[in-house]
C-alpha cells in the first residue's frame, strides 16, 4: 500500500505464488486500485535457480578457459591451473580424456 500511495498503482504486478502474495489482504489491496494480477505457476522459482545455475557455470567456463589475465601474463586461469599439476595427474587426466 505504501509504494502505490508513493508511486502510483502500476497496470499489473506479477510475483510468485508465494503466501504474503497471495494472500486475501494482499490481493484486496492490488484489486481496489484496479491492479491486474499476475502469477507464476507453483514451483517456478526452481527454473529460476536452473537459469541462474546454468548461466554461472557458463560464467566460470569463460572465466577459466577462455578470459586472459594481464597479471599472468595473459594466459587463462585454465592454462596456469594444469600447468603446474604433477606430472601424474596430467596424464591420468589425458587417459580419461582420451576414454571418453
Amino acid at each position: 500500500m505504501e509504494a502505490i500511495v508513493k508511486y502510483g498503482a502500476p497496470e499489473i504486478f506479477n510475483t510468485d505464488q508465494e503466501s504474503q502474495f497471495t494472500s486475501d489482504e494482499f490481493t484486496n489491496i492490488l484489486k481496489t486500485h484496479g491492479v491486474k494480477i499476475s502469477m507464476d505457476g507453483k514451483g517456478r522459482v526452481l527454473d529460476n535457480i536452473f537459469d541462474a545455475k546454468l548461466k554461472t557455470v557458463k560464467y566460470v567456463e569463460v572465466y577459466n578457459l577462455r578470459r586472459f589475465h594481464s597479471s599472468l601474463n595473459y594466459k587463462t586461469l585454465n592454462e596456469i591451473y594444469f600447468k603446474n599439476l604433477p606430472k601424474e595427474v596430467c596424464e591420468f587426466k589425458q587417459c580419461l580424456k582420451n576414454m571418453s
